[in-house]
């Protein structure tokens, strides 16, 4: 692993602990510096938007955004996939426009999918635009950091009557029809503090933007009603609703077959992930039944190597598990050739279940203009 890699995981290990060593705490005290001066900075950009002195420009078609507060996996990425395919199966020609985080073509204009196959791979694109190309076969995907540019192309190549931006609450320069602000239950507020002394992408009054919030529950429990009170200070207006991830099938690699989820109550299992919140992804193997004898961690949308794969699978050998287990943004990144692993490595498919589902669509909808 990188060095850069090593400080990033470092960085949250610190930012996450409760009593911090004194090391970290003196690392910390660096973060706080720079997030002191990050602040004024990011307080003007969103000042000079509000007040018009930076343009936002318009598209022509309902523009809806999906986003958090946060740093760290909130649950976006099956937010947008499971919002796009509602619309989708109603008959609406739904078109993602996502940065492609990770990806090697974010200068440029990208289209992944046009709906009907997926056109470029997760390195190019980037694992969450990859990820929604795969699993969406009747929506476009468009990867570009400049989302009126892609939202252009959207409308005229793709004939998009709606779209749907993918992590763009913090993407000022394009007006949109709706914000939907997800909250983490589990760090619901990014530690209080902004980049990169806390997980915070801006400062909390920025939630009186969001239109919509809906929390993510995971497999730990909360105190739903003190996280709506506190929500409420800083947004009095927007429905809150809540949701929950919730795992689906297992999914064995390579091939691709579905299995039940039963299948891994009481296994010995190796777990690896690289994501904003690796504790979650345990959290929830454990809630189905798993026992994670190790577990590996990297950074958010780590490329893996064969090397680390191969290390990967002889911890899993070493410790006597039975299965590997990791995320499915995660199987998207691992290398290619799969078919001499000795154990059987397998994903979870997600989804985001709401607790008041058909009130949220019609909700969005109206909001949206798309009733």
């Amino acid at each position: 692993m990188k060095l850069g890699q090593r400080i990033a995981i470092y960085t949250l290990d610190c930012i996450r602990r409760r009593s911090p060593c004194a090391p970290a705490r003196l690392w910390l005290l660096l973060l706080g510096i720079t997030s002191w001066m990050i602040y004024p900075l990011v307080l003007l950009r969103g000042l000079g938007y509000s007040r018009g002195v930076i343009r936002r420009r318009q598209l022509s078609i309902p523009v809806i955004s999906i986003g958090n507060i946060s740093l760290g996996g909130t649950g976006k990425t099956p937010m947008v996939e499971r919002i796009a395919r509602v619309f989708s199966n109603e008959g609406r020609r739904v078109v993602i426009l996502t940065r492609g985080y990770k990806g090697s073509a974010q200068e440029k204009t990208l289209v992944v999918s046009r709906g009907a196959r997926v056109l470029a791979g997760p390195r190019e694109a980037g694992d969450e635009a990859f990820m929604l190309a795969r699993n969406l076969t009747s929506v476009g995907v468009i990867v570009d950091k400049d989302r009126f540019r892609s939202g252009k192309v959207a409308m005229k190549d793709l004939g998009a009557q709606a779209l749907i931006l993918d992590d763009g609450f913090q993407h000022l320069a394009l007006q949109r029809d709706l914000d939907v602000v997800l909250i983490d239950a589990a760090e619901p507020f990014g530690y209080g503090r902004l980049f990169p002394r806390g997980l915070l992408r801006e400062p909390l009054k920025g939630l009186s933007r969001a239109d919509i919030m809906v929390i993510v529950q995971g497999a730990e429990s909360c105190d739903l009603e003190r996280l709506r009170g506190t929500l409420r200070r800083y947004n009095r207006q927007a429905p809150i609703f809540v949701g929950r991830r919730r795992p689906l099938c297992l999914v064995a690699l390579p091939g691709e077959s579905e299995q039940k989820l039963e299948g891994i109550r009481g296994q010995r299992c190796v777990a690896f992930c690289g994501i904003a919140s690796p504790h979650a992804f345990l959290s929830l193997l454990a809630s189905l039944g798993a026992e994670v004898i190790r577990s590996f961690s990297f950074p958010d949308h780590h490329p893996y190597t064969p090397e680390e794969l191969h290390q990967i699978v002889e911890g899993a050998k070493a410790a006597g598990a039975q299965l590997i287990l990791t995320t499915e943004k995660d199987a998207v990144r691992l290398p290619v050739d799969l078919l001499s692993l000795p154990l059987v490595l397998s994903y979870l498919r997600m989804e985001i279940q709401l607790s008041e589902e058909e009130a949220f669509f019609s909700l969005l909808k109206k909001r949206a203009g798309l009733s």
